[in-house]
């Protein structure tokens, strides 16, 4: 998967977030960043057939979004620790797939996996870092791709889109943009 771009492992509620919001794809986007998806949250998100979903196997069989594979050991790994931590083996997926590709973090907003971060005990879970899609709003702000005026527009859109309205994920997300950018989303 060598692409010479960053990849961006993502969860589910990511990357459903970045579509209802507009943001994947984007030109300036896909100049940086290798989207990455984990099979089993590939496999997550195609059961129930919408219009979403369509936009993601599309931007699969076009290459925009690409689609990992664990082996089967792995992949009976993640399903014992989903058991055992009381998460879902999307958000466990991916730190697998960060492990893999030696990153750090990944992008994901399941409010559940936000909340229960502090007492994971699996320390292949534990030592990733969770990002939210303020991530990307604040690369794009970077980037001079969005001016505050419209960063703020997109966080909301996205934030009543997910009906994440006063919930872990938004506060999670304004507090990044924040200690990241200095900008308050109100």
């Amino acid at each position: 998967m060598k692409s010479g771009k960053q990849p961006l492992v993502l969860d589910s509620s990511t990357l459903i977030a970045l579509i209802k919001g507009k943001l994947l794809p984007h030109p300036a986007l896909e100049q940086h960043f290798q989207w990455i998806i984990p099979a089993l949250v590939y496999e997550e998100i195609i059961r129930v057939p919408t219009p979403v979903t369509r936009t993601i196997e599309q931007l699969v069989q076009e290459g925009k979004v690409n689609v990992y594979s664990l082996d089967e050991d792995v992949r009976r790994e993640i399903q014992a620790i989903s058991s055992r931590e009381k998460l879902g083996v999307g958000e466990i997926s991916c730190c697998f797939v960060a492990e893999a590709l030696n990153i750090g973090f990944f992008l994901c907003d399941d409010h559940k996996f936000i909340r229960r971060l502090s007492k994971i005990k699996e320390p292949r879970v534990a030592n990733k870092v969770p990002l939210g899609f303020a991530f990307i709003l604040a690369t794009l702000f970077k980037m001079h791709h969005l001016d505050e005026e419209t960063l703020k527009e997109l966080f909301h859109r996205i934030v009543n889109e997910n009906n994440w309205k006063n919930s872990i994920v938004e506060i999670s997300n304004r507090r990044f943009l924040f200690d990241t950018l200095g900008i308050w989303v109100g």
